[in-house]
């Protein structure tokens, strides 16, 4: 038995944006770009390691030098090994990488522009199921809300008549708003209501003002 919890599949099923047809022209596009400038990073690390290594190396260095190479080559009398100009290297990789790096930066925000485009036009699409949801959730919060306003008024009148409750322990659900027009249920409540999802005369009379 697997000693990690399984992840529990998503409630609702959403396509990634990044495969809609808008946006994933340019998010393939982006792959081929970094997996140009992967080799390139590569061979520029190894090139910094070697350039930095050979400095410390008289023989190495020969290898970085033409001049140092000619004058083993006249030192030694036989030819020494063709020198390969690492600086020079560097600097067409490096050029090369900045073309990349601006290229791929142009790209994400191309993506991210056709990302807010393709997102709006899904939510368009399924607005319908997202209200019918909030409006759900708004009309269960009203009931609950008026469920705990009733078991508050009873704690309320019980205690109004002298009657210690303390056997009882009452539990008030204070995070429920039941009478508070500023509280936080109050005020979502308030919001739904400007969106359309439920009409004014839907929020308890206590919560609103």
């Amino acid at each position: 038995m697997s000693i990690f919890k399984k992840k529990a599949p998503p409630t609702f099923a959403f396509e990634s944006v990044d495969l809609h047809q808008a946006v994933s022209p340019h998010v393939l596009k982006r792959v081929n770009l970094q997996s140009q400038a992967a080799p390139l990073r590569a061979e520029q690390a190894a090139l910094l390691e070697r350039y930095h290594k050979a400095k410390t190396s008289s023989v190495e260095f020969a290898d970085l030098d033409p001049a140092v190479a000619r004058a083993r080559e006249l030192a030694f009398g036989a030819p020494q090994k063709a020198p390969i100009n690492t600086e020079t290297e560097l600097i067409e990789i490096g050029k090369r990488l900045k073309e990349l790096d601006i290229a791929i930066s142009l790209v994400s925000s191309q993506i991210e522009t056709e990302r807010r485009k393709a997102s709006a036009e899904i939510c368009e699409t399924r607005k319908p199921e997202f209200v019918a949801l909030e409006k759900e959730l708004a009309d269960k919060l009203i009931a609950a809300s008026k469920a705990a306003a009733r078991y508050q008024d009873f704690v309320d009148c019980m205690e109004d008549a002298r009657i210690s409750t303390t056997s009882l322990t009452p539990i008030v659900p204070h995070f429920l708003g039941a009478k508070d027009p500023h509280d936080r249920l109050a005020s979502w409540l308030r919001d739904a209501c400007k969106r359309g999802t439920i009409s004014t005369n839907d929020i308890p009379t206590k919560l609103s003002y």
